[in-house]
């Protein structure tokens, strides 16, 4: 009786990968959400018509606020505002050190929403 060569590589694999290759013993597939959980992004209310540019806004930052400029990421500056990403813990610094100027004007930084498109 001749064995087709698909066949036989088939049973090989079945045999020697049978636990690794039955679906009753996969793990649960999870989100790459969590990965990034504990980060967030600010709203900074300053962009390229203050001068800013992601160097300057980044050594803005951390100067005010005295926290590592490698903790910054995803830095976007636009004409009159940008946006950073940085972990959770760090946000609420560098909120905090930026509320203190504010004297009842609307925040410097603060926690960025979801756009609302303008009909």
């Amino acid at each position: 009786a001749e064995t087709n060569p698909e066949q036989l590589v088939a049973s090989l694999l079945q045999d020697a990968f049978s636990d690794d290759l039955n679906p009753q013993r996969y793990n649960e597939v999870r989100d790459v959400y969590p990965k990034i959980q504990g980060k967030t992004r600010l709203f900074i209310a300053r962009g390229q018509k203050d001068d800013m540019n992601k160097r300057k806004l980044v050594s803005f930052i951390k100067n005010k606020a005295n926290v590592e400029d490698r903790s910054i990421d995803d830095v976007q500056v636009f004409e009159k505002f940008s946006f950073i990403t940085v972990p959770l813990k760090e946000a609420e610094h560098i909120i905090e050190c930026f509320k203190k100027d504010n004297a009842g004007r609307r925040p410097l930084v603060e926690m960025a929403t979801k756009s609302k498109k303008k009909k």
